[in-house]
């Protein structure tokens, strides 16, 4: 016994000094003074992995630009950037018929189509119908099965309309307008298969009536049915494994979490209301266990005064789900995600953006047992930008009561905080640094045994960084 906790010990003390600092994950920055509007995954090279597809507008000094980061499979990313207009959305799908998944995005006036010519290059913009200011291209899909892609869309805030852009062939589109209730606000339509016939049916959300279901006949009309009369955001997703698929409602006024089952036949039951504290965004759902059961996950906020965490959530397979687990982003601004496998091990990572800074992005990767990290579990070796951060002293490490962290003489004369956070990101304690010290002590003895990150930030910048491990 004795001899294996000594192993153990002599274990951990050795990861402090292979680990790498960390705590924030690798960030991948499309490029300086660029801002990230959206992304979207798919195999855009037709190699058997996924590749990501970022749209990216500037302030008008230069052109706009996409940029692809092209995945080897094992969740190495090599960026290229594509001079296009575009902006707000990016979407991936196959357009013209072709093996080749094409872009579609879109700039002030007009929905825009990115040709993909198979060898790593792109056409220009060719425009498939005018914007009129608000319309947004929400899904890539054949919605009339006659195994040439549509676009749905919606407008929101002035026309509150939905409607499909139907393709006809050879970039021809038509217009076809779903609802369109003519008072302006916003309006959602949530896509998925909701009976048995393979058509892809809708979910159709904040309504004057509420949420209603929308089953697609096949020739661009839908029989309507309303659900309930919450005004909130459904996703139509998989909570058990008899299909067709299930409606999960995010009702973020009531901090609600409803799950409805699909009986068939357009009869939906409530299965359960779950809390969701102070729940203000939904961010993704998906299944991160390959259990076939959706998960989700939620950000307290989307724009200031969060916890700056994602929140993920795993399915408990009996209608309902785990506690959620906290990992810290950044400061978080219209925070979003994606998620898709992106290593190979047929688990989807979460990529995040939408937080301080604008025109970067990070990963959370999946081990497939309902835990993330920012580190890889396959392997990537995209090269990042180098730490210029000085590094601090932290001793006794191992330690369990008292650390005395010693930081840099470079900063001895000015106002500092020293932070320490876990390995979920978390913050554990906030010390502030009189002038002139060199050295400051902290009480670990509550701390739970692990891994601990120090930073050190003067003016609210971080310029040093360390790492401790508390044993028990």
């Amino acid at each position: 016994m004795k001899y294996r906790i000594a192993l153990f010990i002599l274990c951990l003390v050795i990861l402090i000094f292979i680990l790498p600092v960390n705590l924030y994950s690798q960030e991948y920055f499309i490029t300086e003074s660029y801002f990230i509007d959206d992304i979207c995954n798919c195999d855009i090279d037709l190699d058997g992995d996924n590749d990501l597809i970022i749209s990216s507008t500037y302030n008008g000094t230069n052109a706009d630009s996409l940029f692809i980061y092209y995945n080897d499979g094992t969740g190495n990313l090599a960026k290229t950037s594509v001079n296009r207009r575009n902006g707000i959305f990016v979407h991936c799908g196959n357009i013209d018929n072709d093996e080749y998944p094409d872009i579609i995005t879109k700039d002030a006036n007009s929905i825009l189509y990115i040709k993909n010519n198979g060898d790593s290059t792109f056409g220009e913009e060719i425009i498939l119908a005018p914007t009129k200011g608000n319309r947004v291209i929400e899904y890539i899909e054949d919605m009339d099965g006659d195994g040439l892609n549509d676009l749905v869309y919606t407008y929101n805030a002035y026309y509150c309309k939905w409607g499909i852009l139907k393709n006809e062939g050879d970039l021809l589109f038509t217009d076809h307008i779903i609802f369109d209730d003519g008072m302006g606000g916003n309006l959602f339509p949530r896509i998925g298969t909701l009976n048995n016939d393979n058509l892809p049916d809708v979910c159709l959300s904040y309504t004057p009536a509420g949420i209603h279901t929308l089953m697609n006949n096949g020739n661009l009309t839908f029989d309507t049915s309303l659900l309930c009369t919450t005004k909130a955001s459904p996703r139509i997703c998989k909570l058990n494994l008899s299909p067709p698929d299930d409606i999960l409602i995010f009702s973020y006024n009531t901090d609600e979490l409803i799950l409805y089952e699909n009986l068939g036949n357009n009869v939906f039951m409530n299965r359960n209301t779950v809390p969701l504290i102070d729940a203000l965004s939904s961010t993704d759902i998906a299944d991160l266990n390959d259990d076939g059961y959706d998960d989700y996950s939620f950000a307290l906020c989307w724009w200031t005064g969060c916890t700056d965490s994602i929140y993920i959530s795993i399915n408990d397979h009996n209608w309902s789900f785990y506690k959620p687990q906290q990992y810290y982003v950044g400061p978080m601004e219209i925070f979003q995600t994606e998620s898709a496998d992106l290593n190979g091990d047929n688990f989807k990572d979460i990529i995040m953006y939408g937080y301080t800074p604008r025109n970067a992005f990070k990963i959370l990767w999946n081990d497939g047992f309902g835990s993330f990290s920012y580190e890889n579990p396959v392997g990537i070796g995209e090269s990042l930008k180098p730490s210029s951060k000085l590094k601090i002293d932290v001793s006794p490490n191992p330690a369990s009561d008292i650390i005395t962290i010693s930081f840099p003489d470079n900063f001895k004369n000015k106002n500092t905080d020293m932070i320490i956070f876990n390995v979920m990101g978390v913050e554990v304690r906030h010390v502030p640094v009189i002038q002139n010290d060199k050295e400051i002590n902290v009480d670990i003895s509550s701390l739970p045994a692990g891994l601990y990150f120090v930073v050190m930030k003067v003016e609210n910048r971080e310029v040093a960084e360390g790492k401790f491990l508390v044993l028990r």
